[in-house]
């Protein structure tokens, strides 16, 4: 396996897109500093109008992933690792690079719903990159080796072997067996607030204490099997849960970036008319 696929999309390439990011900043940064205009610096001046349409691009830019990532696979240049760390350094920058374009004059108006819209967006999709780097290696270790299928296919396997186990035992074998066997069906609301399954100790002791002697041996068999079915049930169930969060992530980082592209298109409406006006 090369270096380029070990490396998540952050530092693709040697971090090819934070370098040129940073650069474009600094050269940004030191034109804002040079620039000295009559009245002060602000969006409508021509450095905050070539900022703002540096950012503008930006922002559309974005807004071409969704497209690039549904139709990359198959063709358009660059690859899809590329164009992800590109989206989420360049959305990274327009974070700083707008007020640059206001001469940092942001007041409670119109103008500021793009900027705290973009903020709202920049923020989840930080949470949203970073859960994608980190959650595969995290139910990778949770599963131990396990694909999810074979996780539920060993669930199944192990309550048969417990339910033989249980056969032809007395009542209080078989009430440890109905304790230990945890039904799994799991509710959406245990997905989603990651419930866990739970064996209470002091229970199994008693019921354990309460097995004729010739049966104990069974029941300690009968609870690690029990208690191996529950941490991978749990495992299924954690699994599950950051699914179902990252895609309500998504149904929420879309939209906000759709309400920030309209307040953008407002603000840029807006500035123009009234320039127009002005004259």
């Amino acid at each position: 396996m090369t270096r380029d696929a070990d490396e998540n999309f952050f530092g693709h390439r040697r971090f090819l897109w934070l370098w040129a990011i940073l650069l474009a900043l600094t050269g940004l940064a030191g034109g804002y500093l040079y620039n000295k205009p009559i009245g002060g610096r602000n969006g409508g001046t021509r450095l905050g109008l070539i900022y703002g349409a540096i950012a503008t691009a930006g922002i559309a830019f974005l807004m071409w992933y969704g497209v690039r990532k549904r139709y990359s696979y198959a063709s358009g240049s660059g690859t899809l690792k590329g164009w992800l760390s590109a989206h989420v350094w360049i959305g990274v920058a327009l974070g700083l690079l707008v007020p640059l374009h206001s001469g940092f004059h942001l007041g409670w108006n119109v103008h500021a719903a793009p900027y705290l819209l973009m903020l709202a967006t920049i923020a989840s999709g930080i949470w949203g990159a970073y859960a994608y780097v980190s959650m595969p290696s995290r139910m990778e270790a949770r599963r131990e080796g396990l694909s999810l299928r074979r996780c539920a296919t060993e669930i199944e396997t192990i309550a048969k072997s417990m339910a033989a186990l249980a056969s032809d035992k007395s009542s209080a074998f078989s009430a440890l067996a109905a304790r230990v066997t945890v039904p799994f069906n799991p509710s959406l609301v245990r997905i989603l607030f990651l419930e866990r399954y739970v064996l209470k100790e002091e229970e199994l002791s008693s019921l354990l204490a309460s097995l004729p002697k010739h049966e104990y041996q069974d029941g300690l068999e009968l609870t690690r099997m029990g208690a191996r079915r529950l941490h991978l049930c749990n495992t299924a169930v954690a699994e599950a849960s950051a699914l179902a969060r990252m895609r309500i992530w998504l149904y929420l980082h879309l939209p906000m970036s759709f309400a920030c592209v309209a307040a953008v298109v407002a603000h840029v409406f807006w500035a123009l008319s009234f320039r127009s006006s002005a004259r």
